[in-house]
């Protein structure tokens, strides 16, 4: 402070700025007298700041660690100030990040995934001006992955689908706390091959799958053929090729008529020694090179009717017969 009377300043105001001021600064020429001396110098005054909500502009404020994972904690969201005079960086304001859960204001970061509403509060202290700021970007709590990987399962065909089909989940990928609900989806086919198994999200109370995103890593359904062995005593398994109508037919010869022919019922004796029905979908038609028709036969000719390759029968499999005037 000045305490020489002879010593007199001039041009010097506290609050030199207006309403209608542009800019944050304003240069003062001051003037300094001492009995019959003078000097002049420039002195730069700063307004006291108000923050904005604009992200890069001068003052504006930048959220950092703004999205995060479902179960990731690591770090937390920071609120920083673009000062753009190095001597206010020594008088940066305290700042505290809220975030609108279920339309109720909090500081605490949100848990579960969504999008949440963001607004900063700034304290007020000599440089800066206190604010409450509504963000324009929102804090994002995106869903956690869960690697779902289908183990193989097989079943003999023509028998059922398993129940269920075990799984392995990613290590750290499902949280202690939380459980998740599964169904598995299989390729369509019932024929004997391989067939994908995926799994999914089903419906259900109490689960938290709502907060993961799934990815499935597919397995295989394994359809076996259903093998038909030797019961005791037996040298080969009794198979049976019976025209489903006796008319026209006789000896593995059907009269021609111009019209497909009926076609054939087989079954064979299992080893317990029960009579079992072939499917007509397991029934295929050949001609005389064993080349699949798909369809039944009409025209005169000699043909192959034989059962599918779904079945490993210790048997006859299959059975020639004629179409002849």
């Amino acid at each position: 402070p000045m305490t020489n009377g002879l010593v007199t300043l001039g041009g010097y105001r506290v609050s030199p700025f207006t309403a209608n001021t542009v800019g944050n600064s304003m240069v003062q020429t001051i003037e300094v007298s001492y009995l019959n001396s003078r000097a002049t110098f420039n002195v730069t005054t700063y307004r006291k700041i108000t923050p904005t909500a604009t992200e890069g502009a001068d003052y504006g404020i930048t959220l950092d660690n703004i999205s995060m994972e479902y179960g990731n904690n690591a770090l937390s969201p920071t609120a920083n100030i673009n000062i753009t005079v190095a001597d206010f960086v020594a008088y940066a304001p305290e700042m505290t990040i809220e975030y609108s859960v279920n339309g109720v204001w909090t500081e605490n970061v949100p848990v579960y995934p969504g999008e949440y509403a963001v607004r900063v509060i700034v304290e007020g202290n000599e440089c800066f001006n206190g604010a409450e700021l509504d963000i324009p970007v929102k804090f994002e709590r995106y869903k956690r992955l869960l690697v779902v990987t289908v183990i193989d399962n097989q079943k003999i065909y023509g028998a059922n689908d398993p129940t269920t089909y075990e799984y392995t989940i990613d290590e750290g990928d499902l949280l202690e706390h939380d459980r998740v609900n599964l169904t598995f989806n299989r390729a369509p086919g019932e024929d004997c091959g391989s067939y994908a198994v995926t799994a999914d999200f089903a419906d259900g109370e109490g689960y938290q799958n709502d907060y993961y995103m799934l990815v499935s890593v597919a397995g295989e359904l394994n359809i076996t053929k259903r093998v038909v062995t030797n019961s005791p005593g037996m040298s080969t398994v009794r198979v049976m090729f019976d025209p489903a109508t006796t008319t026209g037919y006789s000896n593995g010869v059907f009269t021609y008529t111009g019209n497909p022919i009926a076609g054939f019922d087989i079954s064979y004796i299992d080893e317990t020694g029960v009579s079992r029905q072939i499917a007509a979908n397991d029934v295929v038609y050949c001609d005389d090179r064993g080349n699949e028709l798909g369809y039944m036969p009409s025209e005169i000719g000699t043909y192959i009717v034989r059962i599918s390759d779904n079945y490993d029968i210790h048997g006859e499999t299959e059975f020639t017969f004629k179409i002849q005037r």
